[in-house]
């Protein structure tokens, strides 16, 4: 998917590497990161500090790095967190935290590692992400990561997204995991090329490509007659009192439609408020139905609901069309159908809860 413009680096999963060790405190909530072999014995024999189990490969030194591969500096700073301790490979950045005198200290140069390509790397090489937490108190951390689902757990606790920033020796299998089993939930299949891209630009990117992705569409079929004429069939009745337009076009959309978050989530709102292609068998009504879910599958539930409320297709499945008023004197009652499945099924049940799930 991606083009690169350097010099191959086919040598860099020969050359030797060392381990860079993930460690984390839980009483500060803080992650510390080692890349030499002298740290991580003197972090093994620290009390409060453990191994997370996630570590990635770099090259310990020039002679083992594949041409291409840069220095990566680090800094500390004692006096703002214990805790901090930042690597990089732009120069820039480095020149940057080198100028911050009296809060940062220069520790050397750690490792080696390949420039990321607008956030990218190249395939024999693992992306390492790096996230970034400040309170505004004092209380500043970075992170490390090699898979999508820690980079997800460090934005989801408000973290800062610093991108990819190494590319580092080998290939994540985890992370490759992470990403298939992304896009068995959010699309109707993952493809070599999708799990790439997630991989890649990772999973809020994607998700925010998919928001903006081009929606698909249900064609608008005409109107005809609740009852089949006798002249309505072969393709006619097939066509028009059948599912099977709605059905060819919910298969072309779901293999080719680039909108794959969209499809999921319709599909999961049609399997919550439900309308039965049996009792409903209108291709028309049944298009547009889909339509309104694929149109606010991002929006809001009330908009949902409400224009579900409206649809046709709702009001013959759950017998509200031609619904008559109440009307006591003529011993006439309303049809209570769509309302009782409406509070039971589509939205809060019987009972409205707590959130810790009591009444």
């Amino acid at each position: 998917m991606f083009l690169w413009g350097c010099a191959a680096l086919s040598d860099a999963a020969r050359a030797a590497t060392t381990d860079a060790v993930e460690y984390y405190y839980p009483a500060i909530n803080h992650y510390f990161l080692v890349a030499t072999p002298a740290e991580v014995a003197y972090m093994d024999s620290t009390t409060g500090w453990r191994r997370t189990g996630a570590s990635f490969k770099v090259w310990p030194t020039a002679a083992d790095a594949p041409q291409g591969a840069v220095a990566a500096c680090m800094y500390t700073a004692p006096t703002v967190s214990p805790d901090v301790r930042v690597y990089s490979i732009e120069q820039g950045e480095c020149d940057f935290l080198g100028s911050l005198t009296g809060l940062t200290v220069y520790g050397g140069l750690k490792f080696y590692a390949v420039k990321a390509v607008d956030g990218t790397c190249p395939s024999d090489l693992q992306p390492i992400r790096r996230g970034f937490f400040n309170n505004g108190q004092g209380n500043i951390n970075f992170r490390y990561t090699t898979t999508l689902s820690a980079a997800q757990d460090s934005l989801d606790r408000g973290w800062n997204d610093n991108g990819v920033g190494l590319c580092v020796p080998g290939t994540s299998t985890a992370r490759r995991a992470d990403a298939l089993r992304l896009l068995r939930q959010a699309t109707f299949g993952a493809t070599d090329a999708l799990a790439t891209r997630v991989e890649q630009i990772g999973a809020s990117a994607w998700l925010q490509e998919q928001f903006a992705a081009p929606k698909s569409t249900y064609p608008d079929l005409p109107y005809v007659a609740f009852n089949r004429p006798d002249t309505c069939t072969g393709t006619c009745a097939r066509d028009n009192y059948s599912l099977f337009p709605v059905q060819v076009r919910f298969l072309q959309n779901a293999m080719t439609g680039q909108d794959q978050l969209r499809q999921r989530v319709a599909f999961a709102l049609s399997q919550i408020i439900v309308t039965s292609g049996v009792e409903v068998n209108h291709a028309y009504a049944m298009t547009r139905y889909q339509q309104i879910l694929l149109d606010h599958a991002f929006g809001n539930y009330r908009d949902v609901l409400l224009h579900t409320t409206l649809s046709p297709a709702m009001g013959r499945f759950l017998d509200m069309a031609n619904n008559n008023k109440p009307d006591v004197a003529r011993g006439i009652s309303a049809n209570e159908n769509f309302a009782r499945e409406m509070l039971q099924l589509f939205s809060i049940g019987v009972y409205e809860l707590n959130l810790d799930g009591t009444e």
